[in-house]
């Protein structure tokens, strides 16, 4: 009895357990493992900011440029007066940046050929201007203030150190303290010219009109000079090649014997300027074209006047005296000064 009992109990717990193993392979197959859990979400690092942008330090300020003082006197007391440019002068005063100093070797050599060319195209009223110069001191005002158009002829705009400081060989500082130093002169000169000559005296007029024309034309006129004394020392290949050709004479002969003989530039410019007395106003341009110093093909002058006959205009560094009603001249409402 007791191992039938046994028995049964035994025979229930197999069935027990095979219903178990059944039951669990039947959930294994129906239900999936759980999927792996996800990887954390990173922490949010802000991006770090653009770097702050470069600014450039700012530009030193120019150094204040002293005004050069170019007033000087002879032994009697009164101002001299130059045979350059009172702005040239100035230049000459100041203490300028050896950095630039190839760029002003340029724009001098291309202001110097570029003058040469305009006297070339106006060489009858070069020639004119010349003559005047030697005798402007006994010239009447009337005719002084008639040679305005011989005076835009040779003259070169802008004056040198403006020239200079457009091209960027100076600086705008440089180029006041030029300008001061020219204005300073002028007053300087004129103040000593009225106690000579009286503020109000037609001598004062006369001289304020002479240096006016004077200060117009010192640069063109040196150049001048310079081409003539070049045209001498080449005169008989320039005269065999101009067309129509020189109409010998014994006059003529005369003076290139001379010009030939001459033992320094100065007095062969002035032999040569008789000589072109003797031609045609187109045998003088060719003449001087001649030996007129080509404009450089690599210019670095930003602003000059260009080259044209007498009668197109040109601006005029002379001041004229604006005559009255009635032919009474009036002063000049600004001091003489070189075209600053």
């Amino acid at each position: 009895m007791k191992s039938r009992t046994q028995r049964k109990t035994l025979d229930t717990c197999a069935m027990l357990a095979a219903l178990a193993g059944l039951t669990c392979s039947a959930m294994g197959q129906a239900v999936p493992p759980a999927p792996p859990a996800p990887p954390p979400t990173p922490r949010f690092v802000p991006p770090a900011p653009p770097p702050a942008p470069v600014v450039p330090p700012a530009p030193a300020p120019e150094p204040v440029v002293a005004t050069p003082d170019i007033v000087e006197r002879d032994a009697k007391g009164d101002v001299v007066v130059y045979s350059i440019p009172t702005d040239v002068v100035a230049l000459g005063r100041l203490t300028l940046s050896e950095e630039k100093a190839s760029l002003r070797e340029q724009v001098m050599a291309e202001r110097a050929a570029r003058l040469e060319q305009r006297i070339a195209a106006n060489a009858t009223a070069a020639l004119s201007v010349r003559s005047v110069l030697r005798n402007i001191d006994s010239m009447r005002m009337e005719d002084l203030m008639a040679m305005q158009r011989q005076v835009q002829a040779v003259n070169m705009q802008p004056n040198t150190a403006t020239m200079l400081q457009q091209s960027g060989a100076i600086t705008q500082r440089e180029l006041e303290a030029v300008n001061a130093a020219v204005r300073n002169y002028d007053l300087v000169l004129r103040r000593n010219k009225e106690e000579r000559l009286g503020a109000q005296s037609p001598e004062m007029r006369n001289w304020m009109v002479a240096y006016a024309v004077r200060n117009a034309t010192l640069e063109g006129a040196s150049a001048t000079e310079r081409m003539l004394a070049r045209a001498g020392e080449r005169w008989g290949e320039i005269k065999a090649g101009l067309n129509p050709p020189v109409d010998s004479s014994p006059a003529l002969e005369a003076i290139e014997a001379q010009v030939r003989a001459a033992g320094s530039p100065g007095e062969r410019a002035q032999l040569m300027e008789q000589v072109m007395m003797l031609l045609s106003d187109q045998q003088r341009t060719a003449v001087l074209a001649a030996v007129a110093t080509p404009v450089p093909s690599n210019t670095v002058i930003q602003q000059a006047t260009p080259s044209a006959p007498v009668g197109q205009p040109q601006p005029v560094r002379a001041q004229p005296v604006t005559p009255r009603p009635g032919g009474a001249p009036t002063q000049p409402t600004d001091k003489p000064r070189n075209g600053n």
